[in-house]
């Protein structure tokens, strides 16, 4: 998938966060149209971002419970990532609804996945969040709940074609499995993310 603002995506536009977030960040100019067939990635390289500013920024748009969430985490890459991920949400949300970014409220519905609790918006809004290492991405639908977005780093892993044996059809696996070691990773990842 092409990272540059308005290359296309399904039937969606991509962009960077950094074209509307800026340190302390806030939602500046007109809110973005959004059709109900369309969907919207924003994608968001985190490492990028690492400074004591950034930071602080990401953090003060946090509930106190999504900071303790955030001071729970390991790894200082994980912590950033936490705060790389809050802080794409409520300022990509932030560009399709007049909401302060620290405004946002968040539940976990019935399998974990997120959904705006508040304030409530009109038309809704639905959104999905996904990361890996040094990215995390927000897809964002006015028509549907069931949006989903998915990033992953490509590396072959040992247990890759076991992962696919339980999660792909028969099909699936025995083409993944008759190509040549070097392209699996590429295969898997392909019908991962679908």
């Amino acid at each position: 998938m092409s990272a540059e603002p308005g290359a296309s995506c399904g039937t969606g536009r991509v962009y960077r966060l950094a074209e509307v977030m800026r340190v302390p960040g806030g939602n500046e100019g007109e809110a973005l149209a959004l059709g109900e067939a369309d969907v919207d990635v924003w994608l968001c390289f985190y490492e990028t971002l690492d400074s004591p500013e950034w930071r602080s920024a990401f953090a003060a748009l946090l509930t106190p419970e999504e900071r303790a969430r955030h001071d729970r985490l390991g790894s200082p890459l994980q912590k950033l990532e936490h705060l790389a991920a809050g802080a794409l949400c409520r300022h990509v949300l932030s560009r399709y609804a007049p909401v302060n970014p620290a405004a946002w409220r968040f539940m976990a519905g019935e399998h974990g996945k997120p959904h705006i609790s508040g304030p409530p918006v009109e038309p809704p809004l639905w959104f999905n969040l996904s990361g890996t290492r040094g990215l995390v991405a927000c897809a964002v639908s006015r028509g549907s709940p069931a949006i989903g977005v998915d990033v992953e780093t490509i590396e072959s892993t040992a247990d890759m074609l076991d992962v696919a044996a339980q999660f792909f059809s028969t099909g699936e696996v025995e083409a993944l499995s008759a190509l040549p070691p070097e392209e699996q990773p590429g295969r898997f990842f392909t019908l991962w993310t679908l």
